[in-house]
């Protein structure tokens, strides 16, 4: 079994070298695509570079490596770097047997408070939600708002028990080889709200998210991510993405 593990990195060195080091196997490909680093920084047979000319965001360079590379692969990890593997994981990923309609499976992620970011989305938003959702990425009051409401969310969030969701969390992404990305369309925005993204794009497809709680993952979130919440240039980047979901897939 092949699987690949897609990290993207942005002045995450010291995370992907350790999480590299942590999880390196014989089944594992692993590629890095630098939106910062200009040479790649380790010298494996396993590990690939992809070095991008400007900072491509977090989903794009995955996808975009997807559509045009022809190596078969059994899973396709989009991951976070500041993340922790569970050790039992990949046995239990290998051993598992995946059915034709799944295209994504959603692990148990934990923050180190022991909240579980899974599912980001439990069931599809109307299309007026995603209109409110437009006002408030307009607004930085109401983005204040929205973001007090996911930090108390994401703290209280310990059991999930249901077997499938609409949109599964963005640190850590596992695609069966049932997914077809060359017929997806490309994601017309920097940065954010990748989760409807993918979720819409896995509809059209006739695919489901699976939540599988024993493969288990830690998000120590605040090494790559916190730094860039609380400020306007990331509502900026949710409007944005936010707009290109909406005019896409709802209007």
């Amino acid at each position: 079994m092949k699987i690949l593990i897609f990290l993207v990195e942005y002045r995450n060195q010291d995370d992907i070298i350790n999480l590299i080091a942590k999880n390196d196997n014989l089944n594992i490909h692993w590629v890095v695509a630098c939106n910062y680093s200009k040479k790649p920084f380790l010298n494996q047979d396993n590990i690939e570079f992809i070095i991008n000319k400007t900072n491509d965001g977090y989903i794009n360079p995955f996808i975009n490596y997807l559509k045009n590379n022809n190596k078969n692969f059994d899973y396709k990890i989009l991951s976070n770097s500041d993340i922790i593997i569970d050790e039992l994981f990949f046995k239990k990923l290998i051993d598992f047997n995946v059915e034709n309609n799944i295209g994504l499976i959603a692990p148990n992620i934990r923050l180190i408070n022991g909240a579980n970011q899974n599912p980001n989305v439990l069931f599809r938003p109307s299309k007026f939600k995603m209109l409110i959702l437009r006002t408030m990425y307009s607004n930085n009051f109401f983005h204040l708002i929205l973001l007090f409401r996911k930090k108390i969310k994401d703290n209280i969030k310990t059991h999930f028990s249901k077997k499938y969701m609409y949109s599964a969390h963005g640190s850590f992404l596992i695609f069966t080889k049932n997914v077809n990305f060359r017929l997806w369309s490309n994601f017309n925005s920097f940065l954010q709200d990748e989760e409807y993204y993918i979720a819409e794009e896995l509809i059209l497809q006739n695919k489901k998210t699976l939540y599988k709680s024993d493969l288990k993952i830690i998000h120590d979130e605040h090494r790559v991510t916190k730094g860039f919440f609380n400020n306007n240039r990331n509502r900026l980047w949710h409007k944005e993405s936010i707009n290109f979901i909406y005019n896409t897939y709802f209007k």
